[in-house]
């Protein structure tokens, strides 16, 4: 494909989404390409931060070429909704920059540098109801752009956060098993070793030896201790990290030394509850009949699981060929509840669109109230690859 030909169908590709997203009443917005580091680096996730092109300023500032566009559209809502209690929808079109390693480099569907055109939908006032007419907009937006054929898979992130707070473990547990969600092998191990009567813990006779010192310390007096163990030798542990980050992640260390192991019939419904996957209403009744053996109430949560699917079907989706995932929730870490993606047939890997729901992002970056909101960005180049393959 030419170069001319490449920018024509990204063109065609953004108008066409552009067009719905608009019909739907979003104004356009236009993120700055430069934005400062930290927000990608503390909430994207690893798979995105080891690919973001971070640089320091002359004036001393750490910023990155924007490697999503969720982030800086919910940095606008903020600037421009101070309050951050008004419904708003914005969409927009633009370049955004991941590196790629090896043959990816040369891959025309992983591109460093590509197009992202989306939508996000800040204060939605029907959260669930806001999540399958945002999938519904995305379908048009495909069938806009030339896509007639694709799959659809959900997740839900926000379920799997329902199902550990009902399950008897420390609060540290259920937030190192949410970090670590979005990386399978590190979960399944994380998880085995909480049954393990604080086998994560155990480590070198040195490392040991600190565990001890820094037990029953508060975080300030541990940094110290950890600071001044750091000025002495060379210890293994530093990786760039704060001496508060180091004490902090020892002391919960030292805490699941002495904490009861997890019931193993707890890790048990946890791997069970993760391996669901299939047509939804199926998983929903798996789920429902799991949680209920255990004696678990995830009435809530099921229900509106139960509504959502219902809303799908009226956005014309044919559920009995969607596929739930219990496992997935993309590759953001900043997704709280329901995720979906669009795939080509036999492309499971390389979704032609996909978003969710990200309730918590938007104090994280210093909204004084919770803002309910979710958005959908949809891979020009990756559409512009499946028509071309499809003959359009």
């Amino acid at each position: 494909m030419s170069a001319g030909n490449r920018l024509d169908d990204l063109r065609r590709i953004s108008d066409a989404a552009l067009e719905v997203f608009r019909g739907a009443g979003a104004d356009e917005v236009g993120p700055d390409i430069l934005q400062p580091a930290d927000p990608f680096l503390d909430l994207l996730g690893e798979n995105i931060r080891s690919r973001t092109y971070v640089f320091t300023d002359p004036g001393g500032a750490e910023l990155c070429l924007r490697p999503d566009l969720t982030l800086p559209v919910a940095r606008i809502y903020k600037k421009r909704n101070p309050e951050c209690t008004a419904e708003r929808l914005y969409c927009y079109s633009g370049p955004a920059f991941r590196y790629q390693s090896g043959a990816a480099q040369e891959d025309v569907a992983h591109p460093r540098e590509f197009e992202q055109v989306g939508i996000e939908w800040f204060h939605g006032p029907d959260p669930t109801a806001a999540e399958a007419r945002l999938a519904g907009l995305t379908a048009q937006a495909l069938r806009r752009a030339g896509i007639a054929d694709f799959n659809m898979r959900i997740g839900n992130p926000g379920l799997f956060r329902a199902l550990l707070e009902k399950i008897d473990m420390p609060d540290r547990w259920r937030r190192r098993l949410r970090h670590q969600f979005w990386r399978p092998q590190a979960f399944h191990a994380l998880l085995h070793s909480f049954c393990a009567n604080g086998a994560a813990a155990r480590s070198e006779e040195r490392e040991r030896q600190l565990l001890d010192e820094l037990d029953g310390l508060g975080l300030a007096e541990a940094a110290r201790k950890v600071e001044a163990r750091l000025g002495r030798e060379n210890f293994p542990l530093v990786g760039g990290r704060r001496p508060e980050d180091i004490a902090a992640r020892l002391l919960e260390q030292a805490a699941d030394r002495a904490a009861e192991p997890l019931a193993q019939h707890a890790a048990d419904l946890i791997e069970d509850y993760l391996s669901i996957d299939g047509e939804p209403e199926a998983c929903l009744e798996k789920i429902g009949a799991l949680t209920g053996a255990a004696g678990i109430d995830l009435s809530g949560p099921l229900d509106t699981f139960t509504r959502r699917i219902a809303l799908l079907r009226e956005e014309g989706f044919d559920m009995q060929k969607a596929r739930f995932d219990a496992e997935f929730g993309r590759q953001f870490e900043y997704y709280s509840g329901f995720v979906f993606q669009m795939e080509a047939p036999g492309a499971e890997d390389e979704p032609l669109a996909g978003g969710g729901r990200y309730d918590d992002l938007l104090q994280h970056l210093g909204a004084p109230v919770p803002v309910p909101a979710l958005g959908v960005a949809l891979h020009s180049e990756r559409i512009a690859a499946a028509g071309k393959a499809g003959g359009q």
